[in-house]
């Protein structure tokens, strides 16, 4: 069981990492060769076990095809060897399970004749489906990875199925790159599940790119230990998976390090795997084994045995190593499986299986004898082959012995040596032909009528028997099914009504198995005591005549006024016979309709009506062999569809006469052909209806010809006839027009301009003007001259022209508003002023008129204003010479006040006697300017004179009068006293200065009159002030 499970391990980490399929084998052998070791030590070397591919299979064997039963070293040796039963399927994982009874699968070329196994990118596979159970299965087609490229349903037996392999060297499947080369195989698999119950492994390859994949594998007889002194053997494995043959191949092994050579040799070599091999000498503990051949073909395997026996004297601890190699002059994709190292360890202990014994092949003899009430036979067989330390003579011993009665079924027999420990065992296989075998006595054989669907259902009834525990199976030559199965095709029953039987002939085959205990058996191989089978025939007539669907049809006659009779073959068809013309795979060996009339297909007739007499002939067998027969008769009609061939004189191009519209033209003739009737004559008609001796007006007239056989086909040609009007009309212009713009416009509306005048040949010339702006006629027409263009043009295109020319003038001028007046005053410091005056704005009928300016002091427009008023005289003037004016005033006026500079004195007035002082404007002004006017000193007034102090202030004296401006405003008396107790007095004196422009500016000066001598007056603001009379 935990091999089981550690398959299914296996099996899933191989496809979950996508491994290639030479290592998932590698992979899966290395797995089984270490169970076979565990198995050696920790079990007896003779436990075995059976397996066939009818018990249930594990999931390695359902998906894979491959088995997983118990192992032996025997067995495995046999294996490698290929003398056993269970063999290579032990061991390689792409080895099928055994084949089910006859159930197989073999392929073929793509004609399905030949054998073929071997195959290139792009071939057709046959493969053949034969025997095997009722229940659906499929045919699968799988690649070397493995994954399913195709799968088809088998519906027969015996079947083929045809694949068609990949062309490129590669696929991409779900994203993946996959190599298309490499060994494929097609499984039959149960529809419902997948065990594999038959398989054929075939090569595909590039002849492009050849590839032999070789790999190796070395494994020891020991497993992981051994002991100093023991003999240990190795096998090495070689194998080609293909697809292509291996050149020139060589393997070799070295003695491994602390062993002796004993002996070598190829196990069971076959014509195509025969390797020359060169071994060492007995008791070399160096150099090496080489063994060639010059081909080793695809899927081929080589297996080899070398023996040596480990040193006496080598420590516990050890490791034996042997490393074996292969290599090959055909590239190899894959280098990693070509070398191979075995490893063990020895440790402390005796030697043991210093003997390897080399038993026979397994052995199959039929029953001959009763012993104990139970049938079998005595089997003698040789001792087995021995290597290395066996004693001398070596004793054998086999259980059971040579010449032993071996009951019916399988038993093991197992060697073992005196010496050595060796041992090995091999089958002995007894089957009972038995001594009472079944009989069987089939049904008698059934006759039915086919239906409809070319079949019959049949009651078969049942076979009867003799024999011990007796089991009948039944099986139709037409491969349908006799049973119900599960949906693991097993637990099968009877079906309670059998399937239709087709027309013709089915044989049942009816076997009866006797067996020496009563089922159910586990493996029932094991108690078969003997088989008898008789046949059963079913015979479905087919009594339905052919269906003839054919009815009466009309064709046309062809070019020779014929027609060829159809072949109504195909609308013949019955319940059971092929089609006469079907040739596909399912009619080979099937009757055919066989179909005749009269007259025969391909008959050609005339125009008219036709007999045709129809009889088909199923093929069967009913009449006596006569087949079943139909006929009927249709009408074949052949009618004339086809028009006349007609050819048209060539079309006819002419020019009128001058003065003239119209001409008389020669027509020419046609000609016209039928295929029943020969020439026919056309008949003319005129696009214009007009008769056809006529004269042709200028234009294109088109005559069609018409031709008309006697079954009233027509065809018609048309011929065109081309009179050219080349004669221009005869045009008058009117005359110019000169004219002004409308008032506000720039252009002249409602201008008389007249029509010109035209007269043609043929009538109807129109006439038409264009102006040169492009404007229509009645627009209104811009200032200046534009040229009206007359143009008359015929029906025929020919055409004349004048020209007219409307003129007209501007006489409106512009309208002129000039920018507003301004007043400005004088700049800072001048008396003058920098101004913009502004830009007068125009505006004109027709266009943007220019506009000047000039000022009236004759300078220009941007230089400094004077004081004063300036007139600017704007003036607007249009292309035309037409101009307007008016006028903007500039009037820059002196706003700047005069400027007027004091020394800064403030006298002081001591002591405060009473008496007056006299203070001049000199005494204080140094000068006076200004912008515009010249003033100095002299234009200097007193405008007044304040006191902070009252005029008669208590303790000032009891005076009036303390301050008097003299009458020219030049000089001022003031009085030096002051209130005793005050803080002094405080005289402010108020200078003025005027220019002609009336702006002034005043300045003060003060006169103090202390308290005390030498003390500081403190100004408290006016209490008292004079004004002066001066403007």
């Amino acid at each position: 069981m935990f091999r089981s499970d550690l398959s299914k391990s296996i099996y899933r980490s191989m496809l979950g990492t996508r491994l290639s399929l030479r290592v998932a084998r590698f992979l899966v052998f290395s797995i089984f060769i270490t169970l076979a070791a565990a198995l050696l030590f920790t079990a007896s070397s003779a436990a075995t076990s059976n397996h066939s591919a009818s018990t249930s299979p594990n999931f390695a064997s359902d998906i894979m095809g491959f088995s997983t039963s118990a192992f032996d070293v025997d067995s495995w040796k046999k294996a490698l060897r290929g003398d056993s039963s269970r063999s290579k399927s032990d061991l390689f994982a792409f080895m099928p399970l055994p084949q089910s009874g006859s159930e197989q699968v073999t392929t073929y070329d793509a004609t399905c004749t030949t054998p073929k196994s071997a195959f290139i990118l792009g071939d057709i596979v046959c493969a053949k489906v034969e025997g095997g159970p009722s229940f659906q299965r499929r045919l699968a087609l799988i690649d070397s990875y493995p994954l399913v490229r195709d799968s088809q349903p088998i519906t027969s037996d015996p079947q083929n199925i045809l694949f068609t392999l990949p062309a490129l060297p590669v696929s991409t499947i779900n994203g993946q790159t996959y190599d298309n080369r490499g060994v494929w195989r097609v499984n039959i698999v149960p529809s419902s599940r997948f065990s594999v119950r038959a398989t054929a492994s075939f090569t595909v390859s590039n002849p492009v790119l050849p590839e032999a994949n070789l790999a190796i594998f070395n494994s020891s007889s020991a497993g992981d230990s051994i002991t100093a002194g023991s003999n240990i053997f190795y096998n090495v494995v070689v194998q080609n998976p293909g697809p292509d043959v291996a050149q020139n191949v060589q393997v070799t092994s070295s003695i491994p390090a602390n062993t002796t050579f004993l002996s070598g040799a190829q196990d069971s070599p076959g014509a195509q795997n025969t390797f020359t091999c060169t071994f060492p000498n007995a008791n070399d503990s160096t150099g090496s084994t080489t063994c060639t051949i010059a081909s080793l073909p695809a899927g081929q395997t080589a297996t080899f045995m070398l023996v040596y026996n480990v040193n006496s004297g080598a420590g516990a601890g050890t490791v034996i190593s042997s490393t074996a190699s292969v290599s090959s002059d055909t590239p190899d994709s894959d280098n990693a499986d070509n070398s191979s190292t075995s490893n063990t360890s020895i440790v402390a202990g005796a030697p043991t299986n210093t003997c390897t014994l080399d038993c026979p092949t397994n052995i199959t003899v039929a029953a001959d004898t009763t012993e104990n009430s139970q049938r079998g036979a005595h089997v003698t067989f040789p001792n087995p082959s021995t290597v290395g330390d066996c004693g001398n003579p070596p004793v054998l011993t086999a259980t059971p012995s040579s010449g032993s009665f071996f009951p019916v079924g399988r038993t093991t027999v197992n060697f073992t040596s005196a010496t050595g420990d060796g041992a090995c065992s091999f089958d002995v296989t007894v089957i009972d032909t038995g001594t009472n075998p079944p009989t069987i006595s089939c049904p008698p054989d059934k006759t039915a009528n086919a239906d409809s669907n070319c079949s019959a259902t049949v009651v078969l009834g049942t076979p009867t028997t003799t024999g011990d525990n007796v089991t009948v199976v039944g099986s139709r030559s037409d491969g349908l099914p006799m049973y119900d199965c599960d949906a693991n095709g097993e637990n099968c029953v009877r079906k309670s009504q059998d399937l239709p039987f087709s027309a013709g002939q089915t044989t049942i085959t009816w076997t009866a198995t006797s067996h020496d205990t009563p089922g159910p058996w586990a493996d029932e191989s094991l108690h078969t005591t003997g088989t008898a089978s008789c046949t059963q025939i079913v015979t479905v007539n087919d009594v339905t005549p052919p269906n003839i669907a054919a009815t009466d049809q009309t064709v046309s006659a062809d070019a020779n006024c014929q027609a060829t009779v159809p072949d109504y073959s195909s609308t013949v068809t019955d319940n059971c016979a092929c089609d006469s013309s079907d040739s596909a795979e399912a009619c080979a060996g099937h009757p055919h309709v066989t179909v005749t009339q009269s007259p025969a297909p391909g008959t050609i007739v005339g125009r008219g009506p036709h007999t045709i007499h129809i009889t088909a002939n199923d093929g069967s067998s009913n009449n006596n062999g006569a087949g079943n027969t139909s006929e009927k008769d249709i009408t074949l009609t052949v009618n004339d569809t086809t028009a006349p061939s007609i050819s048209c004189p060539s079309d006819i191009s002419v020019t009128s006469p001058t003065g003239a519209c119209s001409v008389t033209v020669n027509l020419g003739v046609p000609t016209a052909t039928d295929n029943c009737d020969g020439n026919v004559t056309p008949v003319p008609s005129r696009s214009d209806s007009k008769p056809i001796t006529d004269p042709f007006p200028v234009g294109t007239t088109t005559v069609t010809w018409t031709a008309t056989d006697s079954s009233g086909n027509h065809s018609s040609c048309d011929q065109k006839v081309v009179v050219a009007d080349n004669e221009p009309p005869v045009i008058s212009c009117p005359g110019n027009v000169d004219t002004t713009t409308d008032t506000g416009a720039c252009s002249a509306s409602h201008v008389n301009h007249g029509t010109a005048t035209a007269t043609d040949n043929c009538s109807g010339a129109t006439v038409s003007g264009t102006r040169s702006d492009g404007h229509g006629l009645d627009d209104p027409y811009p200032k200046g001259t534009t040229t009206i263009t007359w143009t008359a043009t015929d029906a025929s295109g020919n055409h004349s022209s004048c020209d007219q020319t409307v003129t007209v003038k501007d006489k409106e001028a512009p309208v002129i508003s000039c920018p507003a007046n301004i007043v400005h005053g004088t700049d800072p410091g001048m008396c003058s002023a920098n101004l913009n005056p502004g830009t007068a704005t125009a505006t004109d009928n027709c266009d943007n008129p220019t506009i000047s300016s000039a000022r009236s002091d004759g300078q220009a427009l941007n230089a400094p204003y004077p004081k004063g008023t300036t007139t600017i005289t704007w003036t607007a003037t249009d292309s035309s010479g037409n101009l307007s004016s008016c006028a903007q005033t500039v009037t820059v006026n002196d706003t700047e006040a005069p400027t007027l500079t004091l020394n800064g004195n403030t006298p002081s007035m001591w002591p405060p006697n009473h008496s007056y002082h006299t203070f001049h404007v000199t005494d204080f002004v140094t000068g006076a300017s200004d912008n515009c006017d010249t003033l100095s000193v002299s234009d200097v007034v007193i405008a007044k004179v304040t006191s902070d102090e009252a005029e008669n202030a208590n303790g000032s004296g009891n005076t009036l009068n303390d301050i008097v401006i003299a009458g020219d405003c030049k000089s001022v008396q003031l009085r030096a006293e002051r209130e005793q107790s005050g803080n002094g007095r405080v005289y402010t004196i108020t200078f003025r200065v005027r220019d002609s422009a009336g702006n002034e500016t005043t300045r003060t000066a003060k006169v103090t009159v202390p308290v005390n001598s030498g003390g500081t007056a403190v100004d408290s603001g006016p209490h008292y002030t004079v004004t002066s009379s001066c403007p």
